[in-house]
């Protein structure tokens, strides 16, 4: 009975871990055919282009002028990635409501094409993120400065990411799930 039961368990975790496995994959990994249509429809601008950064300066200065000076670029990097996820969001919505009139909406691929999506502007956002984080952090340390902010503002930016995922998706489960 013992070698019966550990087989079934052993099994049902292989399985459990193939599913799993399995969903990553489809939902998680990149599709490069899925992100040249992705590519196509939004263009490569609305995946690319955030690196707006400032130029180093070489004069000393505070703590405060370097927050100061790097704030407008985060607010603006904030800005667009809330601008463009809000255009994939409506994007979404139209396809949705197109493809369910036209009997044609296959959920699975409806729904990945769209994770993908923002997975993919959330690769380019972060990387513009930690590009402007790692040009503060150069002129903090260039100017003898304590780099503690840093931590600070990359908690505040993970946090702010995670509020938007699941404020992303309550808003597409009120609109989607009907």
């Amino acid at each position: 009975m013992k070698k019966r039961t550990k087989i079934i368990l052993t099994l049902l975790v292989i399985l459990l871990l193939a599913t799993g496995a399995l969903a990553y994959h489809l939902f998680y990994l990149s599709n490069p055919d899925l992100e040249r249509l992705l590519r196509e429809q939004f263009g490569d601008a609305f995946f690319d282009e955030f690196n707006d950064l400032p130029e180093p300066e070489e004069s000393p200065a505070r703590l405060e002028d370097i927050i100061a000076k790097y704030e407008p670029f985060f607010k603006n990097l904030e800005n667009q990635a809330i601008e463009r996820l809000e255009a994939l969001f409506q994007a979404a919505l139209e396809e949705y409501d197109e493809q369910r009139k036209r009997g044609t909406l296959n959920r699975f691929q409806f729904t990945n094409k769209y994770i993908q999506a923002g997975s993919l502007l959330e690769r380019q956002v972060d990387a513009s993120f930690y590009m402007l984080l790692g040009r503060m952090e150069t002129d903090l340390i260039r100017n003898n400065l304590p780099t503690d902010i840093l931590q600070e503002i990359e908690e505040t930016y993970t946090n702010a990411k995670q509020l938007k995922k699941e404020e992303l998706f309550v808003r597409a489960r009120e609109k989607l799930g009907r």
